[in-house]
């Protein structure tokens, strides 16, 4: 990854802080852990920051392989489930996002580079 794309990440996951801190309220706000598996690969850990406003949400995923972040914001549905395109801070797609939201728990899939991984884990603050 290259130092300016790290840094639009960076600055792309402030600004999502600022912003959660300015104006989101929602019961999924924080830090979340979660386990990719996937057939014949070693199990991924990653990180997902949460911030939500209503059935507004945003996604930065830390993806520990490379060091990126990645971003997704979108809407929640009635099953507290969202998907759709993770971005990085330059606007490229990495992949996609279908996750469910029960908190303290989050299932569901990660795409990055068209490696799928099944996910599950739990908020820790």
């Amino acid at each position: 990854m290259t130092a300016r794309r790290s840094l639009a990440a960076l600055v792309a996951l402030a600004l999502l802080g600022v912003a959660s801190l300015a104006l989101a309220a929602g019961p999924l706000d924080g830090a979340y852990v979660v386990t990719g598996t996937g057939t014949g690969m070693d199990p991924v850990t990653f990180a997902l920051m949460v911030t939500q406003t209503g059935t507004r949400i945003g996604v930065a995923l830390l993806d520990p392989l490379d060091s990126s972040w990645t971003y997704l914001i979108g809407g929640l549905d009635a099953d507290q489930r969202v998907e759709g395109p993770l971005l990085f801070g330059d606007g490229l797609q990495a992949g996609s996002l279908s996750v469910r939201f029960q908190d303290p728990d989050v299932t569901g899939t990660v795409t990055l580079f068209e490696v799928l991984y099944n996910v599950n884990g739990s908020k820790v603050f």
